[in-house]
């Protein structure tokens, strides 16, 4: 069997930590972009005159299908290839595609400009985690991704924050008139300049080293190649579905639900535009304080379990999906829109720990020379189903099952019914599973055995 890394682990150190900061604020400014959409639904349904389904295209599908499909060959990639120059090429294209989105007239441009999005972004997790897989050795692993896992959290509360409390000022302006541009709608003139403040991001990409790129040729060695990574995902299929399934219901609760939400508020509970507002910030303040405090402790969590337990991943993923689940199961039938952000505060701090849970615990029990396939297919289900086809659930069951607007609320609980029960039995189905797989080989060996 061939080795699967190129370099040996770098030490954990100021500089491995300056290298997640990094990435944890390009992982910021790349969730803004995505989220972004979330909150402009309303003017954008107004000027392009679409439906609720077609906007779940926006937030969903139209993204996912690309970040999906470029994230397996990216994962494939950053096996072989530079990390740094994937994240920088990939954070060049999303954020120049985030600011054509503000130049589009028409539902079929503004699709054509979320695909392009969603292909700079599947570049980043793949890349990204594998990098960081190589900075830190897996008892600090957990940390490491958890303050990474940070840029999900951050990225969707800004997000908010920015729909709740800037759009409603340049609203009031009325049309723009920018330079080379011209006429431009006020959620327009936003995306161009989200759009462009990830250039920021892509200079300071320029300060992160890739230690297979200083490692000597030949000292290189061939990487696993996909029919090695999938005959070991084969051998411990019980594992990577107990471990991934989990974590893609709680994509379903955080991305596909947390879409919905601006607009759950707006419509059921008849908020003034400037309640809603208020509304919406309160909720990117939650968002953002719940996840970070969930994301950063949940990776300590994570390496606590795992140093004492066997199954100490799947306790901590458990743990994220109990706290969660009935959160956002509970919040869309509140009475009040107050009772409702307060209900939503668990779901925040579940969410975050489910991000930390969810890498970290892929990146613990897989060999170096696979991660960055098996991250690009872990986020290949996430994006496929918590980004893809989540949103538009929630879309179709409002328009074609409640039949109405306003009753978005059954719409949200019954995604989170789903998503928390199936996410809770995949888990506890595959514990004994995972506790044979720690049981029969060594995790930190640098390449799978035969199976």
């Amino acid at each position: 069997m061939r080795q699967a890394s190129d370099t040996p682990k770098a030490k954990s150190s100021a500089y491995a930590w300056w290298v997640v900061l990094v990435l944890t604020l390009t992982y910021i400014i790349a969730f803004v972009d995505r989220q972004i959409l979330a909150v402009l639904v309303g003017p954008i349904k107004r000027d392009l005159a679409i439906s609720d389904t077609q906007i779940s295209l926006l937030l969903g599908l139209a993204f996912a299908v690309f970040y999906t499909a470029i994230g397996l060959v990216a994962g494939w990639l950053s096996d072989r290839s530079s990390r740094r120059t994937i994240l920088i090429t990939a954070s060049c294209i999303w954020s120049i595609m985030t600011s054509a989105s503000g130049l589009v007239r028409s539902f079929g441009q503004l699709l054509l400009a979320r695909m392009g999005v969603g292909l700079g972004e599947a570049c980043l997790n793949p890349a990204a985690m594998s990098l960081i897989s190589d900075y830190f050795d897996r008892e600090r692993l957990g940390r490491a991704i958890g303050v990474y896992s940070l840029g999900i959290a951050i990225g969707g509360g800004l997000a908010a924050l920015i729909g709740g409390a800037v759009l409603p000022h340049i609203e009031a302006r009325g049309e723009m008139l920018l330079p080379l541009v011209g006429a431009t709608r006020p959620w327009q003139a936003l995306m161009i300049a989200v759009g462009l403040s990830g250039l920021v991001t892509t200079a300071l990409l320029l300060t992160v080293r890739d230690p297979r790129d200083r490692a000597p040729r030949a000292s290189r060695t061939s990487p696993v190649t996909i029919r090695e990574a999938a005959r070991f995902v084969g051998r411990y299929r019980l594992v990577y579905f107990g471990l991934c399934w989990p974590i893609v219901a709680g994509s379903l609760l955080a991305i596909a639900i947390g879409s919905w939400i601006p607009t759950f508020f707006l419509r059921t509970y008849g908020l003034t535009p400037a309640d809603g507002a208020h509304a919406i910030q309160a909720w990117g303040l939650i968002l953002m304080a719940g996840n970070i405090i969930g994301g950063v402790g949940g990776g300590f969590l994570i390496d606590v379990f795992v140093r004492r337990y066997q199954d100490g991943h799947m306790r901590a993923i458990l743990l994220g999906l109990i706290v969660a689940g009935p959160s956002y199961i509970a919040f869309p039938q509140a009475p009040s829109a107050g009772l409702a952000l307060l209900i939503l505060t668990p779901a925040a701090l579940g969410s975050g720990l489910l991000q930390a849970c969810g890498a970290a615990s892929l990146m613990g029990v897989t060999p170096s020379g696979m991660r960055g396939k098996i991250s690009a297919v872990y986020f290949f289900a996430i994006n496929t189903i918590g980004v893809g086809v989540g949103p538009t659930a929630v879309a179709l069951l409002t328009d074609y099952v409640f039949k109405s607007p306003n009753l978005i609320r059954h719409s949200l609980t019954t995604i989170a019914v789903f998503a928390t029960l199936s996410g809770i039995a995949a888990a506890l189905v595959a514990r004994r599973a995972y506790v044979r797989m720690a049981a029969a080989i060594s995790l930190d060996r640098e390449a799978p055995e035969q199976p």
